[in-house]
């Protein structure tokens, strides 16, 4: 079974290898690796926890979120494969990371820094982090029923962050049973971002076309 996160992977890993197959054919070799980031939540307790449980100290669990960072591999082949061989791959890794401590190890890590120096040297060892990898991939699952601000009804819900030094960061927010996508780039970086869209929405509808056809046959 396949989670978003894997879907996502892999439109990521199809649509940056369609169009850097385009853009720069010649500067491309097989098995350049790109390196990106994405936020895992470690929080044990999910959903919306009652909140006079968690005033009186007695739910066992702490307020907020637990992120902590894994490393995202794409490999770049100038063979041209499916939408769906590159999902298998997604997959294959998140797996992989799924059953590593990595995300424990980040998680701690940076806590322990945080505590011992101070939020500037935390600081410093998360932008140094950001600054050695290429993007940054997230996904947050949103509300599955219609929401309202004093009495203004919500259509949709998007994520954006600003400053980041990553040439590419995919943010993707579910609600009410649909998914956002918003993809910022730094144009020094990738020229053409309208065409790199293309890519990933040819990748995603390539995904589905296959899948269906799949439980059709």
């Amino acid at each position: 079974m396949q989670t978003i996160n894997d879907v996502l992977y892999g439109i990521l890993w199809c649509g940056l290898t369609r169009y850097l197959n385009v853009r720069h054919p010649s500067a491309m070799k097989d098995g350049v690796q790109i390196t990106g980031l994405c936020p895992i939540n470690l929080r044990e307790q999910s959903g919306v926890q009652d909140v006079s449980t968690m005033v009186s100290g007695n739910s066992g669990s702490l307020w907020g979120n637990k992120f902590a960072m894994v490393l995202l591999p794409v490999t770049y082949f100038k063979r041209d494969m499916n939408a769906l061989a590159f999902t298998a791959r997604a997959k294959a890794v998140m797996d992989q990371k799924k059953l590593s401590m990595e995300a424990r190890l980040c998680y701690d890590v940076g806590n322990l820094v945080f505590k011992l120096f101070g939020s500037k040297v935390g600081g410093d060892l998360y932008y140094n982090l950001f600054s050695n990898t290429s993007f940054l991939m997230s996904n947050i699952a949103g509300p599955q029923e219609e929401i309202s601000i004093a009495g203004n009804p919500i259509s949709f819900i998007r994520v954006t962050a600003s400053a980041q030094p990553h040439a590419m960061t995919l943010h993707m927010v579910s609600y009410m049973g649909k998914a956002e996508l918003q993809i910022q780039v730094a144009k020094e970086v990738i020229h053409d971002p309208e065409f790199l869209a293309t890519c990933f929405e040819d990748a995603l509808l390539e995904m589905k076309e296959a899948a269906t056809a799949s439980l059709t046959n």
